[in-house]
C-alpha cells in the first residue's frame, strides 16, 4: 500500500489513495479517528502509543514522551534530557528512538487495516523550514533514515515533502476535480498547530500529465511563523493556550497551588487533555457564543455576558471543581496568541503587498486561501484571520474550489501526501537552498553556485557550477576548502569552512599525491539529502575522465561536514 504522513508536533494523519472509488481518505485508526496523538508512553516497560498513551496521562510511575519530532533537529543532549528524553541520538529513549518507535507502530496498523505486508511508496511530510533552514536540515534526513530502517518499508520510496507544498498538493487537485479547470495562481496557508504557526504562501501551475493525474509546479514564495518550526521550542500556539488557559483556571478556583508547582503535577497534564477534549467537542458552542455577542475585548465580553452564560465547562482537578470561562478564553487568547498571529499576518501582507498580489480581491479565482492544523479550527484564530483579510471560510472566492469537505482542511497535508506516494499528482522539485564552491579572484570571492534556491531541479542528478560561457568550472580538488550556502537563514550566502574529515575523503579523486583538477557538483536525493560529486579532468585531452567512475559522497550530516562557528 501507498500512505501520505503528516507526522505532526501533537497530533499526526496518515492518509491512502484509494483507486477503486478514485478518493483520498484519512484511515481512522483510533477510537474512529484520524487525529493521531504523537504521543508516546512508557509504564513497567511497556510503551504505548497515540490515544492509548494519551490516556493514560497522570498516572504513577509513567514516563510520557511528546514533542519528538521537533527534537530531531536539536542538538544539545541536556535540552533534550531537559524535555524528558535520553539525551544522544543513539540511546533508548532519544528523540530519534521514540520517533521511530511511534512510525513504526502507527505503519503497522495502517498495514493491518488495510491487510497489507508492506509500504510500497511512503511520502511523509516535514516543516517548509526543515528544507530551508541550516539548523533543521538535517532533521529531515533524520527522519528519512528512520522510515528507510523499517524492514517494511521500501527504502527506496521514502519521500519527505514540504507540509504546504503537499497542502498546495491536494487542494490544487480538489480544484481540478471540482471545476474542471487547472489551479493557477497563489494559496496563502495559514497552518496553526499544537506548537507552532507556519505561515506559506505557495504559486501553482497545474498541467495535465500523461497517463492521467495532474502534474504541478509548487514553490515556496515566502514563509514566516513563530514556535518549534521557528525558534527551537514551544510557541505561541495550541499548546501554550490550553496549559495557560488551564493552569489560571485552577489557581483561579482556590486550589492551594503554585503555578511551577502545578506544572510539575502529572494530573495538570491530564487536566489539559480534558480541555483539549471539551474545545474540539465543543465548537458549534464557541462559535455561538462569540457570534452572538460580537466582542473580543475580554473586559468588554465579561460586562455584557452574565456570570451563568459565561460558564463554558466545569471540569475537576484534584476532585475539586474548576469553572473554564469563555471571558478567561478570550483572556488568554488576546494575550498569548493574538499578537503573535498577528505579528506574522502583517509580515505575509507585506510581502504580498511588495508584490502587488491582490490578496483581498474577493472575485477572482488564482488566490486561495486555507486555514489548517488543529488549532486552526479554533473559532477565535479563524475569526481573526478572517476579519484581517475580510475573508469567510464558507463563502468567499479565496475559498471555493480548493476545500470540498469542511473536514479536510485539518487532513490537507496528509491527503496531499497521499496523492503524491500513490502518484496521482506529481510535483516539480525546487533547489532548497543555493550551494556551490567558494573561490577566490584576484583576492576578489567569487559565488559560483551549482543549483540555487528555488531553481527547479531533477532528483539525483548532479549540478556542476558553470562559467559564464556555459564551460565546466576547474578546481584543484585538494585545494577547496570552502563552500557558499545561501538559505532563508542566509539570504545574502554564508561562507562554510568544510571539516578536515570530508576534506579528507575528497582527497581520494587524486592520483600519487599529485596535484589533481576536477569538476564537483552537488545534487540531492528523494529526502534532499545533498550529495557532492567529484570527476578528474584530463588536463591534457582536456576533457573529464569518463572512463572513471564518478565519487558521489552523501553529506548526510551538514553539522557533521561543515565548521558550526560558520553558520
Amino acid at each position: 500500500m501507498n500512505l501520505g504522513v503528516d507526522f505532526g508536533s501533537t497530533y499526526s494523519v496518515i492518509s491512502t489513495y484509494r483507486k477503486e472509488y478514485d478518493r483520498v481518505e484519512a484511515l481512522e485508526l483510533q477510537q474512529s479517528s484520524p487525529y493521531l496523538p504523537t504521543e508516546v508512553c512508557l509504564k513497567k516497560g511497556q510503551y504505548n502509543f497515540g490515544r492509548a498513551a494519551k490516556s493514560m496521562a497522570g498516572q504513577k510511575g509513567l514516563r510520557s514522551f511528546r514533542g519528538f519530532k521537533m527534537l530531531l533537529s536539536e542538538e544539545d543532549a541536556d535540552i533534550r534530557r531537559g524535555r524528558g528524553f535520553d539525551g544522544e541520538a543513539g540511546e533508548e529513549n532519544s528523540p530519534e528512538a521514540i520517533t521511530e518507535k511511534y512510525l513504526s507502530h502507527m505503519f503497522r496498523e495502517a498495514m493491518s487495516s488495510y491487510a497489507a505486508e508492506a509500504i510500497d511508496e511512503l511520502v511523509i511530510c516535514a516543516p517548509e523550514i526543515w528544507s530551508q533552514g541550516i539548523r533543521t536540515i538535517d532533521a529531515r534526513t533524520k527522519l528519512s533514515e528512520i522510515c528507510r530502517r523499517m524492514d517494511f518499508v521500501k527504502d527506496q520510496n521514502v519521500r519527505v515533502v514540504s507540509e504546504p507544498a503537499a497542502a498546495s498538493a491536494y487542494f490544487a487537485f480538489n480544484f481540478w476535480k471540482s471545476t474542471g479547470n487547472f489551479y493557477e495562481g497563489n494559496i496563502l496557508l495559514v497552518d496553526y498547530g499544537g506548537g507552532t504557526l507556519d505561515i506559506t504562501l505557495t504559486n501553482v501551475h497545474t498541467r495535465e500529465r500523461e497517463g492521467g493525474g495532474v502534474g504541478m509546479e509548487i514553490k515556496v514564495l515566502e514563509r514566516t511563523g513563530a514556535g518549534e518550526n521557528e525558534e527551537g521550542r514551544i510557541g505561541k500556539a495550541g499548546i501554550v493556550f490550553m496549559e495557560t488557559l488551564a493552569e489560571e483556571a485552577i489557581l483561579a478556583s482556590g486550589l492551594p497551588f503554585e503555578a511551577a508547582q502545578l506544572r510539575q503535577d502529572p494530573g495538570f497534564y491530564k487536566f489539559v487533555n480534558e480541555l483539549e477534549d471539551q474545545l474540539q467537542s465543543q465548537t458549534e458552542t464557541i462559535t455561538d457564543i462569540y457570534n452572538q455577542y460580537d466582542k473580543y475585548d475580554a473586559e468588554e465580553f465579561r460586562e455584557d455576558i452574565d456570570e451563568e452564560e459565561d460558564e463554558f465547562v466545569t471540569l475537576y482537578f484534584k476532585g475539586s471543581e474548576v469553572v473554564i470561562r469563555y471571558s478567561h478564553m478570550l483572556d488568554v487568547y488576546n494575550r498569548e496568541i493574538r499578537g503573535v498571529l498577528q505579528e506574522n499576518l502583517s509580515k505575509m501582507i507585506a510581502y504580498m503587498d511588495r508584490g502587488q498580489i491582490p490578496y483581498m480581491d474577493k472575485e477572482q479565482d488564482n488566490f486561495k486561501i486555507a486555514l489548517v492544523g488543529g488549532f486552526g479550527n479554533f473559532f477565535l484564530v479563524k475569526q481573526q484571520v478572517e476579519e484581517t483579510f475580510a475573508w469567510s471560510a464558507s463563502f468567499d472566492r479565496r475559498s471555493e474550489g480548493i476545500i470540498l469537505v469542511k473536514g479536510d482542511r485539518e487532513k490537507a497535508v496528509s491527503m496531499g501526501a497521499a496523492l503524491l506516494a500513490d502518484h496521482v499528482v506529481d510535483i516539480q522539485n525546487t533547489a532548497p537552498y543555493s550551494i556551490g564552491i567558494f573561490a577566490l579572484s584576484g583576492g576578489e570571492p567569487v559565488y559560483i553556485y551549482a543549483f540555487t534556491r528555488r531553481q527547479n531541479i531533477e532528483l539525483d542528478v548532479p549540478y556542476y557550477p558553470k562559467k559564464e560561457d556555459g564551460s565546466d568550472c576547474l578546481y584543484l580538488v585538494g585545494g577547496i576548502d570552502k563552500f557558499i550556502l545561501e538559505s532563508e537563514e542566509y539570504p545574502a550566502g554564508q561562507v562554510v569552512r568544510i571539516r578536515e574529515e570530508l576534506r579528507e575523503r575528497m582527497r581520494q579523486i587524486n592520483r600519487n599525491n599529485m596535484p589533481t583538477f576536477g569538476i564537483i557538483g552537488f545534487s540531492l536525493d528523494s529526502a534532499e539529502v545533498l550529495h557532492l560529486h567529484m570527476r578528474r579532468y584530463d588536463l591534457i585531452r582536456k576533457a573529464v575522465r569518463e572512463d572513471e567512475e564518478e565519487i558521489d559522497i552523501p553529506l548526510t550530516r551538514l553539522n557533521e561536514l561543515f565548521d558550526p562557528i560558520l553558520f
